[in-house]
């Protein structure tokens, strides 16, 4: 009879503990929401023009159309409606540059430097992607004349 009693507690308290656990991790998964990757290169318009070694390279960031999508986002949208402030700042105080902009050539690559807060893109849950180099092209050459 006491043996009964004490298999019956043991068993309770293994699912008990069985459920604890299940519960805590059940918790864990779900407050450890996704993260976002962000391809920069889907809204960089990059223009480059002129002549070979007389080029020049200009680009255009919208970051407007970027916050559209991320409001819009399947699994994150409505975190991001949360933080649209934060997310707008975010983004506002983000730079990118280009390794060169002026006398370029055909064959010259271009590389984007991106700054940003670490510690915001992570609270943001956004993981910001590299940005691929760039190699001129399409430059008109000039023709040699010859009289």
């Amino acid at each position: 009879m006491k043996k009964d009693y004490i298999h019956q507690n043991a068993q309770k308290l293994v699912v008990l503990v069985l459920s604890i656990a299940l519960i805590v991790g059940v918790a864990g998964c779900s407050k450890k929401a996704k993260e976002v990757e962000v391809d920069l290169s889907e809204y960089i318009d990059l223009t480059i023009e002129g002549r070979d070694g007389d080029g020049d390279a200009s680009f255009v960031f919208d970051y407007e159309t970027l916050i559209e999508d991320l409001l819009d986002h399947e699994d994150l949208g409505d975190f991001f409606d949360d933080e649209e402030d934060d997310l707008t700042d975010f983004l506002e105080d983000m730079t990118i540059e280009l390794s060169s902009t002026y006398y370029l050539s055909n064959g010259d690559v271009l590389t984007y430097e991106v700054d940003y807060d670490d510690d915001d893109a992570e609270d943001l849950k956004l993981v910001i992607l590299d940005l691929e180099d760039v190699t001129v092209e399409g430059l008109e050459v000039a023709k040699d004349y010859n009289p």
